[in-house]
Parts: structure tokens; C-alpha cells; sequence
């Protein structure tokens, strides 16, 4: 068992490895607003992907994110509107991990706690239902896995964060929902062809019924 996740943890640091920038959207994605893909740079969160939650709009999942990094009501306001590049430069207090943020819903949570990246997972969602663009952008990725960095002075440097694996989650999910709205349209598509083959039957047996009663009342006259 133990030589099982071993073999696992060495395959995933081997394809880690080979997410160089020159393979980008051959064997991976990577999920960055400079990337080499179209896809990859909508799914970042710094992508400008409007969505609503808790009532109110954010620009992108990285104004959501900073909105909270603030105890400032107006200063929250500001950076749930703002541009994500904008975001980061209205905060007037440095959250650390382990302080408490206050969630839009009015909880207290604990920065980079369990809930708060629940809280994260929530925006990431809201952004991919509700913009057509980004969910296809996500299905179109395929099988391809998700990563997430950036390079500098030629160096690639990874992130290690929940995105990429959270997008595929999502991923797989929106897989199975459409495979399950086929079988639905399918199911529907037959029930409507039987009910119209009904109809049409009834249609045609009472059309015969007229036409034999028109003959026998010219017959009786």
C-alpha cells in the first residue's frame, strides 16, 4: 500500500516536471492570466469574470479574495468593484494567516483556515456557472491536467494552491451534468415522439371514422 502511494507521488512530481511553458496546451493548462492559452488565462482568477454572490458583484474571483482583506466596510465595497489588478492596493490592513476575516455573509472565519478556502471554492463556482465563456473554457481543457505558475528570469515557479485541482473537480462535475442533460433531452425527445405517434393515430382513426360516416350519409340520402 505504501509502495502504491510512493509510485504516485513520484508519478506526480514527474509530471509536474514536464509542465514546462512550451508544452502549455499540449500536455497541461496552465491556469495563469499570462499564460500561453486563451483557456488557461480565462480560468485564472485574476480573469475579469463578473459573478454575483451574496447579492453582490465582483470583477473577478482575486476582488472577491481581497475584499476580505480589509475590515473596512467602504474599503470592502471598493474592492469588490475594482479591477483584480487594482484590488490588492486599496487594503489598509495586512491579514496574516491564522487572523480573522469577516465573510460577506457577515461570518468570522480564519484567514487561510478550512472555511476560508470554502469561501474561495464558492466564488471559483459562481464564476464558472455563471459565465458561458468560462465554463466552456474549462470543458474544452479535456483531459489535459491544470497547473498553476508563472516563470521568472526563466525560472518556472509552480504555486501550491487548491485552484487547479479544485477546477478539475469542477471539471469532471460539469463532464457528468452534461452527459446527464443528453439522457434527460434524449428521454424527453422520446416521450414527445410516442405522445405526437399517438396523436397522429388517433388523428388518422378518426379522419377514417368521418370519412366512412360522410359516405354513408351521402349513401342515406
Amino acid at each position: 500500500m505504501k509502495q502504491n502511494k510512493n509510485r504516485k507521488l513520484d508519478t506526480q512530481r514527474k509530471s509536474k516536471a514536464e509542465f514546462h511553458p512550451k508544452n502549455d496546451g499540449i500536455n497541461h493548462i496552465n491556469v495563469y492570466l499570462r499564460g500561453k492559452t486563451k483557456k488557461g488565462r480565462i480560468l485564472s482568477n485574476f480573469a475579469k469574470t463578473p459573478f454575483k454572490l451574496y447579492g453582490r458583484q465582483f470583477q473577478s474571483v482575486e476582488s472577491f479574495y481581497q475584499s476580505h482583506l480589509s475590515y473596512h466596510e467602504d474599503i470592502r465595497e471598493r474592492i469588490s468593484k475594482s479591477r483584480s489588478s487594482k484590488a490588492r492596493y486599496y487594503r489598509k490592513v495586512e491579514i496574516k494567516d491564522g487572523d480573522p476575516v469577516i465573510t460577506w455573509d457577515e461570518r468570522v472565519i480564519i484567514y487561510k483556515s478550512r472555511l476560508w478556502e470554502e469561501e474561495i471554492k464558492k466564488a471559483i463556482k459562481a464564476k464558472i456557472y455563471q459565465n458561458l465563456k468560462v465554463k466552456r473554457a474549462l470543458l474544452a481543457t479535456g483531459d489535459l491536467p491544470l497547473t498553476n505558475y508563472c516563470v521568472k528570469q526563466g525560472k518556472v515557479i509552480s504555486y501550491e494552491d487548491f485552484l487547479p485541482d479544485f477546477l478539475m473537480e469542477v471539471r469532471g462535475c460539469l463532464k457528468g451534468l452534461k452527459t446527464k442533460e443528453y439522457v434527460e433531452i434524449c428521454e424527453h425527445t422520446l416521450i414527445f415522439k410516442n405522445f405526437f405517434t399517438s396523436l397522429k393515430r388517433r388523428f388518422d382513426y378518426l379522419t377514417q371514422k368521418y370519412n366512412n360516416f360522410d359516405e354513408w350519409i351521402q349513401q342515406s340520402i
